[in-house]
Parts: C-alpha cells; sequence; structure tokens
C-alpha cells in the first residue's frame, strides 16, 4: 500500500501596517487619563505586552485617536497605531475566537476620529508563549555585549529569517514565540481565515519550519 504524504501545515510571520484600506483609520497618538501610562516611552509601553503575562493594571480610557482628517479612514481588521501594538477589530476577534490558540487576554479601548467617532477595538496580548523557534537556525540580530541596557544584552534584537520548530508549535493558529516575542505568528489555517472573510491590515511572510 502506498503511503500518502502527510501535507506540512504553513506558517506566517504576521507584518502589520498593511494590507490596509486605501484610505485606513490611523490611531497617530493615544490618550489616557493615566498620567503614569503617558509618561512612558512607547517602547516601554509595547514591553508590557511582549511578557506573556496578563496586563492587569491597564486604564479603562485608553484610546488610540486619529489627529487629522488626512487619517480618519476606514478602519482595519488590525488597527494601525502609533504604538504598533496588536490592536484587533471585533470581528477578527470572532474568528480568533474559533481557532487553535494559547491563553490571551483582550483588552477594551477605543479608536476615535479626529471628529470624536468612537469604535471598541481590542488590544491582544497573549499571556502563553509557545517555546517554537529554533534560535541556531534562524537569522537573529543581537543587541551588543557592550549595549547601555545591561538586560538587553545578547538578547535578540531583530529576526530576519525566522525558522519554527514544526512540533513545538502544537498547531497553534495565532501565536507569539518565547524567544522573541516581538513578532506574532500564525497558520496557514489562520492566513485561509483572514483571506476567506476579507479581512485587513497585515500581509502574512513564510517562514521556515524544520
Amino acid at each position: 500500500m502506498e503511503r500518502v504524504a502527510q501535507m506540512k501545515t504553513k506558517y506566517y510571520r504576521l507584518i502589520q501596517r498593511s494590507h490596509t484600506h486605501d484610505f485606513p483609520f490611523i490611531g497617530d497618538s493615544w490618550h489616557t487619563s493615566d498620567s503614569v501610562i503617558m509618561g512612558m516611552h512607547p517602547s516601554d509601553i509595547r514591553d508590557k505586552f511582549d511578557k506573556g503575562k496578563e496586563v492587569l493594571d491597564w486604564p479603562d480610557d485608553f484610546s488610540f485617536i486619529s489627529s487629522s482628517k488626512d487619517t480618519d479612514g476606514d478602519l482595519d481588521d488590525v488597527v494601525m497605531n502609533d504604538l504598533v501594538l496588536p490592536v484587533i477589530g471585533a470581528r477578527l476577534l470572532k474568528q480568533i475566537k474559533t481557532l487553535k490558540t494559547p491563553q490571551f487576554q483582550t483588552i477594551p479601548i477605543d479608536a476615535i476620529s479626529s471628529e470624536g467617532k468612537k469604535e471598541r477595538v481590542f488590544i491582544l496580548n497573549f499571556t502563553e508563549l509557545i517555546d517554537c523557534l529554533d534560535v541556531p537556525k534562524s537569522n537573529v540580530n543581537r543587541f551588543p555585549s557592550d549595549f547601555s541596557n545591561v538586560d538587553l544584552r545578547g538578547k535578540i534584537r531583530a529576526i530576519w529569517k525566522p525558522i519554527l520548530i514544526e512540533r513545538e508549535t502544537c498547531q497553534m493558529d495565532l501565536f507569539r514565540c518565547k524567544h522573541y516575542s516581538d513578532a506574532i505568528f500564525c497558520s496557514g489555517r489562520f492566513k485561509n481565515m483572514f483571506d476567506i472573510n476579507s479581512l485587513t491590515g497585515v500581509t502574512f511572510s513564510p517562514v521556515g519550519l524544520v
């Protein structure tokens, strides 16, 4: 009897701020009454959502704001924002809940036009990171050993060509990796769902598997 070859699941890295509406909404500023958050550097805000932990101290009134009519376009399903946080609309969130994912937290916020029109969107925060990145085989750039922030010395700064260990993905459809949590990866099932539903806001860059 001939052995039928099993099709491998394809995986992709999500590229934000691409495949958007022709005239997209851009949250090019943000606001909250929380003076601590307002005083934080953007990289420190992003870092709160890269740790694989639940964020418990996020203000209820946080919003991304379009500062002018030039950025007051249509809201994408992955919302462009100045902090480059994974902000998604309700339509995409509904679809994500039908797929296999690690544990995640959704934080409701507002996307506000320059004229004050509000729409509820969500920060997607993965509270579980998947240990599936093959670091030795990936093409990575690391922080130098004399970097000013000693906590970052030797850690991955950027990843040019990620290689995932297929068996360690646990067949997850959308996830962040433990050793480089800046990036979000997805399966071919997620990409197919995204395409079939004509969703917008990201493109998909294929990644290697071992």
